[in-house]
């Protein structure tokens, strides 16, 4: 979050397939407007996403602050982007990343959406019901600029992620009916590194609102977020895997663990419990239907709360995530109609 360089990452393969393509003397110019196809049509996000090319095919907006991909492993050095082409299972989706660079980091502020028992750890590759990972369809997959989806096979989820420069936006579809919920990991990290301290304050039963701080490779980066459910959840706060929380937000902050030196305390008027300390994890859980759609709109900020809301109150104040993806696809066309 304080090298503003490493936020162009996500723009630079979006670009090199663009240029690439317009090198060939087949190459003519696209315009929309003449019934032909639009530039982002030859785009592939998953170029560079095997072998060691260190890509991530999530959502993002050209020189955005928010990348949502999925992470299907977080360390080795073909983890870098936090996904590898080769993997079978996907962890969660993360809302930031590193693209092509011979180093990881961040993936900070992990969902996970789920159906039936929630559990607290990943597990193992080899053993994806050793943990909350999940399998996953290849052949549904599916990348454009500014657009992921995929199908999470274990819990029949359809998860479709768009962005815009600073706010994610999920679009979860359940596939059984019964309890439910989306898991918030703050632990993951992509290459770890560091001490982390976090924060989870609950505002209401529709919004939440946290801090990832952590120094690993890019050192120092502080994540606020302010994450808004479409739905209303019950909540369920660990440290350590300990229950440390539970239940509608209280007006007395229940604060464990250690202090975090230097950073915003939550809005004072807004009532809610705050949680604060190292290795948090929240379980905001719901009953649904089959083929029940849950959307969550996620802001961040590096600079604090108020920043957090701000940014996803002026750029998703609605809930129409078609809008949100066509808008992200428009700004694409027009970024690399100048290639």
């Amino acid at each position: 979050m304080k090298h503003p360089a490493l936020k162009a990452s996500c723009v630079a393969s979006f670009f090199l397939t663009a240029l690439l393509t317009c090198l060939f003397p087949s190459c003519k110019t696209i315009r929309p407007d003449a019934g032909e196809l639009p530039v982002t049509a030859f785009v592939d996000p998953f170029i560079g996403t095997d072998f060691h090319g260190h890509t991530f095919p999530g959502a993002c907006l050209p020189f955005g602050m928010v990348q949502l991909s999925p992470d299907t492993r977080t360390m080795g050095w073909d983890g870098c982007s936090g996904y590898h082409a080769s993997d079978s299972t996907i962890l969660g989706f993360s809302h930031t990343h590193l693209s092509g660079t011979g180093i990881g980091d961040y993936g900070d502020v992990l969902f996970l959406p789920y159906s039936g028992e929630a559990q607290l750890e990943p597990g193992e590759e080899d053993r994806p019901d050793s943990g909350y990972r999940s399998r996953f369809d290849k052949t549904s997959e599916t990348a454009k600029p500014g657009f992921y989806a995929v199908h999470l096979t274990d819990d029949d989820i359809a998860v479709e992620l768009t962005a815009t420069q600073r706010a994610g936006f999920h679009r979860y579809v359940f596939g059984k009916a019964g309890r439910s919920g989306v898991l918030v990991d703050l632990v993951h990290t992509i290459h770890g590194g560091g001490q982390p301290l976090h924060e989870i304050v609950v505002i209401n039963d529709r919004e939440i609102q946290g801090l990832k701080y952590s120094s690993g490779w890019a050192r120092n980066q502080y994540v606020y977020f302010t994450a808004q459910f479409s739905k209303p959840f019950e909540i369920s706060i660990f440290q350590n895997d300990s229950l440390v929380a539970q239940g509608p937000p209280s007006p007395d902050p229940k604060i464990p663990g250690t202090q975090t030196p230097g950073t915003e305390t939550p809005d004072s008027e807004t009532p809610g419990a705050l949680v604060r300390g190292t290795r948090l994890k929240a379980l905001l859980e719901f009953d649904t239907e089959p083929g029940e759609v849950l959307l969550v709109k996620v802001g961040l900020s590096a600079t604090g709360y108020d920043g957090s809301r701000n940014n996803l109150a002026s750029e998703i104040p609605g809930w129409d995530f078609e809008a949100v993806k066509m808008q992200a696809q428009r700004t694409w066309e027009n970024q690399l109609n100048r290639v």
